[in-house]
């Protein structure tokens, strides 16, 4: 049946194909969307640099559990180092 036809399409052919490192490719990829994420969700949650220092008084917001609880512990802590976003304090003694 198919004797004496004319070819209608082009037949496939084989592409030479790039050596490609999918594994760097992928890890670029995650990098690029990662910074884009991080300065997208800085602009949109209205994200501030914490004014903070080494030496403030600080108090501590603590879990409710009741209704009538404060929402910060009533004793002051002094802010002895920061380590990136997290603060770490000690409690002050009060005499």
């Amino acid at each position: 049946m198919s004797i004496n036809r004319t070819v209608r399409g082009a037949l496939p052919t084989l592409k030479p194909r790039a050596i490609v490192n999918w594994h760097k490719e992928a890890k670029d990829n995650e990098q690029q969307h990662c910074v884009y994420n991080k300065s997208y969700s800085a602009l949109d949650g209205n994200a501030k640099e914490s004014t903070i220092k080494i030496g403030d008084t600080v108090l501590l917001q603590q879990e409710k559990k009741q209704k009538l609880m404060p929402k910060f512990h009533t004793t002051p802590y002094k802010v002895i180092a920061r380590r990136g976003t997290t603060i770490v304090a000690s409690a002050i003694k009060l005499d």
